[in-house]
């Protein structure tokens, strides 16, 4: 469906919202919600622009405050926490970063790999980096996670 400028499109999540300001494709949301795909022409509008700023700079700050949560929660799982309450801290940092997994993952889908097996092989190398980090040596989660999913990646396609 094309979308008229002028017409407001309700997206429906924030993920949606920063596809359509990169793309030209996003999914739109009908009051039935039911949901499709429409194109969209992006309008070079300073109004648009500024949006599109300040989508970035939350999304820096969700980034930040993932980060800082990451490192709180891992912070609190290192000895002597009891081990069940170490396994549920450990998944929640798990579940906070699995969009960078699969955001590290799709650098590589055009390589002849499944994009499934690509992701799962990034979330084995997120829990590679959530099981082995330490919060008192390490600067950052990320800083120590990114370059492990990486090299779970490498090795699945040396291998």
């Amino acid at each position: 469906m094309l979308v008229p400028p002028g017409v407001a499109v309700q997206l429906a999540t924030s993920e949606d919202r920063h596809i359509a300001s990169r793309d030209t494709t996003c999914v739109v949301t009908t009051s039935a919600d039911t949901t499709f795909p429409a194109a969209v022409s992006p309008s070079p509008s300073s109004r648009d622009a500024a949006s599109a700023d300040s989508v970035s700079a939350s999304r820096v700050k969700d980034h930040d405050s993932i980060a800082r949560r990451s490192h709180q929660l891992l912070a609190q799982a290192s000895p002597p926490c009891p081990a069940d309450e170490r396994e549920q801290l450990q998944a929640q940092v798990i579940l906070l970063n699995r969009r960078v997994a699969a955001s590290i993952a799709s650098r590589y889908n055009q390589r002849g790999v499944d994009s499934d097996d690509l992701r799962q092989v990034a979330e084995m190398g997120l829990v590679k980096a959530v099981r082995r980090y330490q919060p008192d040596r390490n600067s950052g989660f990320l800083a120590y996670a990114v370059p492990t999913i990486r090299g779970e990646i490498r090795r699945y396609f040396r291998d």
